[in-house]
């Protein structure tokens, strides 16, 4: 309950905290894993959360959507080996599944790499944007400062940040 309410108040790393607490009291809590698995992987923590969901699956082998949620943090995880594991788990259990003979051939083919990639660039132009943050908070604010205070033309006349940081 500590780690519900901490991520209801958007407090993830104390939710987490919470949930790992439970996790450690009773390892046996899927609600537990679940919750844990979706917090862990909105921090990109793939290779947790995939983890988490590997206890779900083992202990509730009809739950496809843990599987398909496992394979899918293993490939963001850039673990191509741990998610045809999952897949051929998953085939195992259901070997007429067209969904995961469809996920199974994507990964064989190298469309995840891709993923993988594409989930990398993703975190380095979110580091940069993150990094650039600051700057053009400071724009935006000599900007506004400069509309409300100077006439329209001056504010958005050459060395002036007007338009141009607001646009930024």
């Amino acid at each position: 309950w500590l780690g519900a309410a901490y991520a209801k108040l958007g407090r993830i790393d104390d939710a987490v905290k919470g949930y790992e607490m439970s996790r450690s009291l009773d390892p046996q809590n899927l609600d537990t894993r679940r919750a844990l698995a979706g917090l862990y992987a909105g921090q990109r923590r793939y290779a947790d959360a995939a983890k988490e969901l590997k206890v779900v699956v083992d202990v509730e082998p009809k739950n496809f959507d843990a599987l398909y949620l496992m394979a899918a943090c293993e490939r963001a995880a850039g673990n191509m080996q741990g998610a045809r594991a999952a897949y051929d788990l998953g085939l195992a259990r259901a070997p007429e599944d067209p969904k995961l003979q469809k996920l199974r051939a994507r990964l064989l083919n190298g469309e995840s790499a891709d993923l993988a990639l594409l989930i990398k660039d993703a975190a380095v132009m979110r580091e940069r944007m993150e990094k650039d943050r600051a700057v053009f908070q400071d724009a935006v604010n000599d900007g506004t400062w400069e509309l409300a205070n100077l006439k329209k033309k001056e504010a958005c006349a050459d060395g002036h940040v007007g338009s141009a940081s607001l646009l930024a």
